[in-house]
């Protein structure tokens, strides 16, 4: 995945501060991390696809993760990788997981 901006600038402030594409499965993990300002927990999960532009056929299913470290963060973020990352689960039920665990 990219970490840099257009004019080659990293990324700062854990965005993605882990990420992962598998070529084999298509499948990708992006994980941002906020900084922490509060007790709450606070972490947020969705499914995105993307591809390059010039290309509509291949591109990768990536569950995408925006949390603030906490361990019941960690505990919900690894979950939903677990089940991410075996081989037969779908985009859609991902998507499902993801709205019945937040």
């Amino acid at each position: 995945m990219n970490v840099h901006f257009v004019d080659g600038t990293p990324f700062l402030d854990g965005n993605p501060i882990y990420s992962l594409i598998s070529p084999d499965s298509k499948k990708g993990i992006c994980i941002n991390q906020d900084q922490a300002t509060t007790e709450k927990v606070s972490i947020a999960a969705y499914m995105d696809k993307f591809r390059p532009i010039d290309d509509e056929e291949n591109f990768i299913e990536e569950l995408v993760i925006v949390c603030k470290l906490s361990e019941e963060s960690v505990q919900l973020a690894s979950e939903l990788i677990e089940v991410w990352v075996k081989e037969n689960t779908s985009y859609y039920e991902m998507e499902l997981l993801i709205e019945k665990k937040l």
